[in-house]
């Protein structure tokens, strides 16, 4: 969950992707994804962050999410659905 404490109402644009090409040709695609897409002051909504592999076999990911800390704050990562075995790091 996130939460929007400093903007009256804010709008996070539409999926933001990152598509990474392995040697073999295939792309896997990193995205966020979020419940809806216009918050008001202090509002909170949940954004996932999805991995589409595209049938590649992985064992592994990584990434880092940058964002602004006097717009969002982060009040809970929650990875209990994730296919990979490791908790993501706060």
């Amino acid at each position: 969950l996130i939460s929007q404490p400093s903007q009256p109402t804010a709008n996070i644009g539409p999926v933001i992707e990152e598509k990474k090409t392995a040697p073999n040709g295939l792309q896997a695609k990193l995205y966020l994804e979020a419940d809806k897409l216009e918050f008001s002051q202090g509002e909170e909504f949940t954004v996932k962050i999805l991995l589409d592999t595209n049938s590649y076999d992985i064992t592994a990911a990584s990434g880092f999410l940058a964002y602004d800390r006097d717009k969002l704050a982060v009040i809970k990562i929650d990875s209990q659905n994730s296919v990979l075995t490791m908790a993501a790091e706060e």
